[in-house]
């Protein structure tokens, strides 16, 4: 998976997570999974795990999940989760907009805030 993020102190000021006074690698702040559910009703959803492995309350998650077919992307789906404290998990059902099965994803953050 790859991630990239961003990170806003006290709304004020956007720095790449990576930068931060108490800087973690991107990839132990935010771990991400995605399961495609089964068709429904013509709809194709998909169930979207984030959990906040850093030490410090993430709010407005944005992440942006990629799914391919033999490499070929066939969905691209967005989301948000509003608030993670450190250590917990919370799911989203996103819509997703193909009818051809997937057979690999990618997953990225691509803004947070931060709180200290």
């Amino acid at each position: 998976m790859t991630f990239k993020k961003t990170l806003i102190l006290a709304g004020v000021i956007a720095l790449p997570l990576a930068f931060s006074a108490q800087a973690q690698p991107a990839d132990s702040i935010l771990e991400m999974s995605a399961k495609s559910l089964p068709v429904q009703g013509g709809n194709t959803y998909v169930l979207v795990t984030i959990t906040n492995r850093g030490t410090q309350i993430l709010d407005q998650i944005n992440f942006k999940c990629v799914f391919t077919f033999s490499g070929d992307p066939v969905s691209v789906v967005t989301g948000y989760v509003q608030r993670l404290a450190p250590g917990k998990s919370d799911t989203v059902q996103v819509y997703a907009n193909y009818q051809t099965p997937s057979d690999d994803y990618s997953c990225r953050a691509t803004q947070a805030l931060i709180y200290f």
